[in-house]
């Protein structure tokens, strides 16, 4: 049947004018097909051919080249997740293992790594909350435990906790982007702890969290 008529029909017997745009838009999803009266889908694919090419054939994956990247990309994450640690990060026996084991999972998520285990984010968690509890005061592993705690809090609590932690950080030795990470998760934590609540809720609690202000111009006597 021609669509012309079709649509025609329709506009006789549709009782509102939104059903006349529905079925105009159904006809005009359809054409006309090789045999006369029949009419085909545009969103129907025609058959494909047997051994035909999805990619273009100017397109080739290097597998070598993908895992090249894939192994700088932990040896990037290792060097300044554990590397650093193991450098200038606040060390002890008590602590030592879980904090590794804490951050060489979180290095293996960060760069991608196929082979970390499917739970790899909690070992992280586990192995960054047994030293902290175990007295750990090293500020990059207290920050990743917070951050691999957020299931564990309320948003505003996790806002609080994040924003502390990351006044840590920031100060430290630690590599720039690291500290890059913990402004803009304790920026977005905060932004997304604020919706619907008073100032001074939002604001940081405990003056602990504030940064010092700092000293002002001497005075002449």
């Amino acid at each position: 049947m021609p669509i012309a008529e079709i649509v025609e029909d329709a506009q006789k017997s549709a009782e509102g004018a939104g059903t006349v745009v529905l079925l105009f838009s159904l006809c005009a999803a359809s054409i006309v097909g090789p045999d006369a009266g029949s009419t085909r889908l545009l969103a129907q694919s025609p058959s494909l051919t047997p051994g035909r090419k999805l990619l273009p054939s100017a397109v080739r994956i290097d597998d070598a080249a993908v895992a090249a990247k894939q192994k700088a990309a932990l040896a990037w994450n290792l060097g300044i997740l554990v590397g650093a640690y193991d450098v200038i990060g606040s060390r002890n026996p008590k602590w030592d293992a879980d904090a590794r084991r804490g951050l060489t999972m979180t290095a293996r998520i960060w760069a991608d790594d196929p082979t970390r285990p499917g739970d790899s984010g909690d070992q992280a968690w586990y192995a960054f909350r047994r030293a902290v509890k175990a007295g750990c005061d090293d500020p990059l592993v207290q920050y990743l435990d917070v951050r691999f705690s957020s299931d564990d809090q309320t948003s505003l609590d996790e806002a609080h906790a994040t924003y502390g932690a990351m006044l840590k950080l920031v100060p430290s030795r630690y590599h720039a982007y690291l500290k890059s990470r913990a402004l803009v998760a304790s920026a977005q934590t905060l932004a997304d702890a604020s919706h619907g609540i008073a100032q001074k809720e939002w604001e940081p609690r405990g003056c602990g969290l504030r940064r010092p202000r700092p000293p002002g111009p001497l005075r002449s006597a």
